[in-house]
């Protein structure tokens, strides 16, 4: 459901704020529209190129990073370690560093080949007990991993020093692509023993060859990767700015070729001929998580007053600075085979959410409120647009704890320490079993909202043993229903990705959830 809501002067302080964030972000207006990607030309083989991104790595060690999900982490990750296999843009596991991965009894049991001849940097082998170290270590309890849940779901045994033998107990048709959105990075075990994850040791395309914490990180090509003539590049750089506008004015001034954001980021810079847009497919949600574990969110009740509160359409404009923009309160967009206008979240009203509230404070409900944004600006903005719509309400009080982009994480999934958080850029659905799964599974990787549904946990099982598109579309209904009942997160918008970047950059072949590989990307002539 796209919501077309006019902008209301609600005591002018709402609107007066999202008319400065708009006017502070420098709003240009519509134009014809940017240029795709072009790169027609020639590959140059080397070269060095900067992509910019909104802060560091935390940590290398794979345990700590999120799937294909680009921003902040994994795109590193991805430049170093490699892929075992990864999920193209119709939602397939594609094979890398694996020959193959295959099941010929729907998913009980699982083959998996490695290539020959991979070597990580170290010098020790890329082959099945490397993997099997990695996906053992994902699975050990102590170690917390986001993903453990799937490591825990099957056991692995080496059949050969190329081959390994999956079993899942229960049925997992879609293991490949879970696989590949969570598992698919390995880590010389040689290297993790050691225990120095400053160090990185993979077999991917480029290897870390110096990092500043608060700068960005250098990378160099791995001369032996398995894939012939790739990487292009022979370095290719990471460098941190908080401020998106920042990072678009380095490219626009030289000082780097590429970033990913969205069309509303790169407004400026739609007709101007040095410049490109490559815009990955498959979009995303955006949206904010409540802490469904404790108070006041623990009740269905708060969670729906919060999101009755909130404009949906004004949030996006606000979080964008973007008065052109339209609010969407659906997990799928109009142009999805899953989209269902009926499933999207309510309209605002504020008069509803007030009778909600005062329940919850009869009840003893304590409606003091923490919102934990990372500290860039469009989610301050959204933070502090939040914090306005709320105190329309009686009984509600709001506080705003910005954190560093780079804590956002830990913070908010490995510590549950926020209320209110909002979720960076967008989620990206694609592909649907394991994006959903990952989200609103009880222990899904990317469930920092924390909800729990037997229901929920059946309708995603459902939804990963379908075998057609008529069993999965029923699948994702159900979990939409349940969404729309339960409100474990709120949307509020709907975007898809866009790499802003200069002319003469080509190789763009995007994955999974909207990263591109970085063996591809080169200069043309």
């Amino acid at each position: 459901m796209h919501n077309h809501i006019s902008w209301r002067k609600r005591g002018l302080t709402i609107a007066a704020a999202l008319a400065t964030a708009v006017a502070l972000a420098g709003c240009t207006g519509g134009g014809a529209g940017p240029k795709p990607s072009g790169g027609n030309g020639e590959a140059v083989q080397g070269g060095e190129l900067t992509i910019m991104s909104a802060g560091g790595v935390p940590s290398w060690d794979p345990l700590f990073t999120f799937g294909t999900l680009p921003g902040v982490i994994t795109d590193r990750l991805i430049a170093v370690y490699g892929q075992l296999l990864y999920v193209d843009q119709t939602g397939t596991a594609i094979p890398s560093m694996a020959k193959s991965f295959t099941t010929e009894n729907g998913g009980a049991t699982w083959t998996v080949a490695i290539r020959d001849g991979i070597t990580f940097t170290d010098g020790t082998p890329y082959d099945a007990a490397a993997v099997k170290f990695n996906w053992d270590r994902a699975a050990d309890p102590a170690n917390t991993a986001s993903m453990m849940a799937l490591a825990q779901s099957f056991t692995s045994e080496v059949a050969d020093e190329l081959t390994l033998t999956l079993t899942s107990p229960i049925p997992n048709p879609v293991l490949d692509l879970q696989i590949a959105e969570q598992l698919q990075l390995i880590a010389s075990p040689t290297a993790l023993q050691a225990g120095d994850y400053t160090k990185p040791v993979g077999a991917g395309p480029f290897v870390l060859v110096k990092e500043d914490k608060q700068v960005g990180e250098d990378l160099a090509r791995n001369a032996d990767y398995f894939e012939q003539g790739k990487p292009y590049l022979d370095t290719l750089k990471y460098r941190s700015i908080g401020d998106p506008s920042q990072r678009v004015e380095t490219i626009a001034s030289g000082g780097a070729q590429l970033m990913n954001g969205f069309h509303s980021d790169f407004r400026d810079y739609e007709n101007d001929d040095r410049f490109a847009f490559f815009e990955v497919e498959n979009g995303g949600f955006r949206h904010f998580a409540f802490n469904n574990t404790r108070a006041p969110f623990d009740d269905a009740r708060a969670r729906k007053a919060i999101s009755l509160a909130v404009n949906p359409e004004e949030l996006v404009q606000a979080l964008l600075a973007d008065p052109t923009q339209l609010g969407s309160t659906t997990l799928f967009n109009d142009g999805s085979p899953y989209y269902e206008a009926s499933l999207g979240l309510p309209k605002q009203n504020l008069q509803e959410a007030q009778r909600l509230v005062d329940e919850l404070v009869a009840d003893g409900v304590d409606m003091n409120i923490v919102v934990v944004p990372a500290a860039i600006p469009e989610l301050i903005r959204a933070a502090e647009y939040m914090q306005l719509s709320l105190q329309q309400l009686k009984g509600v009080t709001v506080t705003i704890e910005q954190i560093q982009i780079q804590d956002w994480r830990l913070r908010t999934q490995s510590n549950d320490d926020f209320d209110i958080t909002f979720y960076p850029g967008i989620y990206d659905v694609n592909p649907a079993p394991t994006t959903m799964t990952n989200i609103f599974q009880t222990g899904g990787a990317d469930n920092f909202q924390n909800s729990s549904s037997p229901e929920m946990d059946a309708a995603l099982a459902e939804l990963r043993a379908a075998t057609d598109e008529a069993g999965r579309t029923a699948a994702v209904t159900k979990v939409q229903k349940y969404f729309v009942d339960e409100v474990p997160i709120s949307v509020f918008g709907y975007d898809n990705r866009v790499f802003f970047h200069q002319a003469n950059v080509g190789g763009f072949v995007a994955i999974g959830r909207g990263a591109i590989l970085p063996q591809e990307l080169h200069y043309t002539e």
